[in-house]
């Protein structure tokens, strides 16, 4: 409970800097939209499907074969697609062998005891970031 709080605050504080922010005219308004997910994975596929430069995935364990597919797409599309993983979930390694084999770059993180992190930055211009 007590996280969603948190990250109620956090958006809030989002929305707020972004009014703020275009108010003052520091720079261009931002569009902010926020999106429940695995509840609406609608979104995410579509923002990764509009991708047109280059698509940044960070995720702690990586084993969705239909995302992993759209990714390859996208890098033969000529979309530059990077992925982190962490090095010690085993999970990770046979889609990490996959995407290797079709293009896509992967790097894989062993320093920290845990690589938690879960975004995705869509053309400079999209954060997607998860959470669970």
């Amino acid at each position: 409970m007590r996280v969603k709080y948190v990250v109620l605050l956090c958006v809030g504080l989002l929305l707020l800097s972004s009014y703020v922010v275009s108010y003052f005219g520091f720079v261009t308004p931002v569009h902010t939209t926020v999106v429940i997910s695995p509840d609406d994975n609608a979104a995410l596929y579509n923002a990764l499907s509009n991708a047109q430069h280059e698509i940044l995935v960070s995720v702690y364990i990586f084993t969705n074969k239909e995302l992993a597919q759209l990714l390859v797409d996208k890098a033969a599309h000529n979309v530059t697609v990077m992925v982190l993983l962490d090095g010690k979930v085993k999970f990770n390694e046979p889609m990490a062998v996959f995407l290797v084999e079709h293009n896509v770059t992967v790097r894989v993180v062993r320093s920290f005891s845990q690589f938690h992190a879960k975004y995705v930055v869509i053309d400079g211009k999209v954060v997607i970031v998860g959470s669970h």
